[in-house]
């Protein structure tokens, strides 16, 4: 078996999205481990599923979702965050979710990070919607989706859905 190296995507000179490697464990934990009480804000449950670096690691080597890209957010070679696509079963679309560290927050990254990860999905993947669902009350993740010009769409239970299209 062949394995192709990780996609990289510029998002500008300090900014690169590039997709899990090994050796990105380490700092993916420290950050998550770092951050457990943001993350675990609004329901999210990236905190539990990562309870210590094996965890991570085995994520990676095994993904629940091999189909999904998941792409770490580096600025200045320093972790701050994730940011995915996962296609979804309606043809040509994909759901984004993401989370940053919360020292990182307010700067823009997330943003910067969406919007050029929803431009790779259109023009490099091809796919003609990207949707995401956030909780009603999480309103900066809310507001980053709204920046990346996602639109809401509907509401279920706590979940608030929002898109954008090719």
């Amino acid at each position: 078996m062949i394995k192709t190296p990780p996609i990289e995507i510029m998002v500008n000179p300090a900014i690169v999205l590039r997709q899990f490697r090994e050796e990105d464990a380490s700092a993916i934990f420290a950050l998550i481990e770092q951050n457990r009480e943001h993350l675990s804000q609004y329901d999210d449950d990236t905190s539990k599923k990562y309870p210590d670096i094996k965890s991570v690691l085995d994520s990676m080597l095994s993904p629940a979702n091999p189909c999904r890209l998941r792409f770490g957010i580096w600025r200045n070679k320093t972790y701050v965050g994730t940011v995915n696509l996962t296609p979804s079963a309606m043809e040509k679309s994909a759901e984004i979710g993401y989370y940053l560290g919360e020292e990182f927050q307010k700067m823009g990254l997330m943003t910067l990070a969406v919007r050029r990860l929803v431009n790779y999905a259109f023009e490099e993947m091809r796919l003609l919607e990207v949707y995401a669902s956030v909780h009603k009350d999480n309103s900066a993740s809310r507001a980053v989706l709204e920046r990346a010009r996602f639109r809401v769409t509907g509401q279920y239970a706590d979940k608030i859905v929002l898109r954008i299209s090719a």
